[in-house]
């Protein structure tokens, strides 16, 4: 996972930057947009009904290289709901500023191959705790709460919760 602890100070690319991604539901993704385009980030939509067609050209875009079949199969694995396709997203830097002013620092990511956005940092950080609940083998209804998600110890309070070891 990246550390973007020591990039609050300023605004400018994280390392890996364009190397490692972590994946992100599409719901997810779009009530990410909606708060980044009431927010006023410099990257966000300002129509938003065109996310959903956004998000569509892309799921077309990531998956070109596979046949009819290989398509159909991964498609069927989200009921070919693209709010339940999982985009990769990689962090590019904490960005400060919106319409030439300072402001609160914020995400500035690439969503799948070409699309890039300003996200919260409550945003990002709850994408980065939910990615690492899905790689290790969890999943959203394994958490009790949310707060399971700010443990110290996420992700193995909740592994050794639901393996009925004492915390």
């Amino acid at each position: 996972m990246l550390n973007i602890k020591d990039s609050l100070a300023h605004d400018g690319y994280l390392p890996g930057a364009y190397e490692e991604f972590i994946s992100v539901s599409g719901d997810m993704i779009e009530r990410a947009l909606i708060r980044a385009h009431k927010a006023n980030y410099n990257r966000s939509f300002n129509d938003l009904n065109r996310i959903e067609p956004r998000m569509l050209s892309m799921l077309n875009d990531l998956s070109a290289d596979l046949d009819a079949d290989e398509k159909a199969e991964i498609y069927s694995n989200f009921n070919n709901d693209w709010r339940r396709a999982l985009y990769p997203v990689t962090a590019l830097m904490v960005h400060k500023h919106k319409q030439f002013e300072a402001c609160e620092p914020h995400m500035r990511v690439k969503v799948g191959t070409d699309m890039i956005v300003d996200v919260t940092m409550d945003d990002w950080h709850d994408w980065c705790q939910i990615y690492k609940l899905w790689k290790s083998g969890l999943d959203p209804d394994d958490l009790q709460s949310i707060d399971d998600l700010n443990h110290p110890d996420f992700p193995n309070n909740v592994i050794n919760r639901k393996k009925g070891k004492k915390q």
